[in-house]
């Protein structure tokens, strides 16, 4: 049971970054423009290798396959896009707190990022393809 929980864990986790992938071949300037606006070069470049990372990171956790290291790649793009690129992926709110701001954005980030961890830490599980 535990881990039939730990694939669906990461099926669920993991869909947010494909779909977020599959979101951006669709609408390629939101990260290009997240990408200017952080005053980087080559949002073109960016683009690639931050679709590329969302792909094969989404893989890796769903099938199992090195699924800590997965977790860890989509755990890298999603700190850069939310915190430093402030790029929403997933969008969302839990509602306004302290002073009228929106913190529930920020909330979700950190939950989505604790959930990366935990796969990171516990590993894929004995359903995978390399058992752990």
């Amino acid at each position: 049971m535990e881990n039939t929980i730990k694939l669906v864990g990461r099926v669920m986790i993991a869909g947010l970054f494909a779909w977020a992938a599959i979101r951006e071949v669709m609408n390629p300037s939101q990260i290009m423009n997240g990408v200017k606006s952080a005053g980087l070069p080559a949002p073109g470049l960016f683009f690639v290798i931050i679709l590329v990372l969302l792909l094969a990171g989404s893989i890796m956790v769903i099938a199992g396959y090195r699924a800590r290291q997965g977790a860890l790649g989509l755990l890298v793009i999603f700190v850069l896009a939310a915190f430093v690129l402030q790029i929403d992926i997933g969008g969302g709110s839990l509602g306004s707190l302290l002073g009228g701001r929106d913190y529930g954005p920020h909330l979700k980030n950190l939950a989505v990022a604790g959930g990366l961890l935990y796969i990171y830490a516990a590993g894929a599980g004995k359903i995978g393809m390399n058992k752990g």
